[in-house]
């Protein structure tokens, strides 16, 4: 099964579930204001460390190049007085 499917998409099965996750989470990421750690796990990821290491292997960029810099990237933690 995993040859007839790495024979009609070029690709082995994991490449090609990892690579639909990484476009679905650059997409959520120009569309929504998730946090990142959100976006991770709504594209089926463990956590957002591996998330950031695949779009980064897959994209050649991370979360912060696709968001920016002055896109908030995580939650907002409280400001200390």
């Amino acid at each position: 099964l995993k040859t007839l499917f790495r024979n009609s998409t070029g690709v082995p099965v994991h490449q090609y579930v990892i690579r639909r996750r990484v476009e679905l989470a650059r997409a959520l990421m120009g569309t929504t204001a998730m946090a990142a750690s959100e976006i991770a796990v709504a594209a089926g990821f463990s956590h957002q460390s591996h998330m950031t290491s695949m779009m980064r292997r897959v994209l050649g960029q991370t979360p912060r190049d696709i968001r920016g810099p002055d896109r908030e990237i995580g939650p907002k933690l409280p400001q200390s007085a």
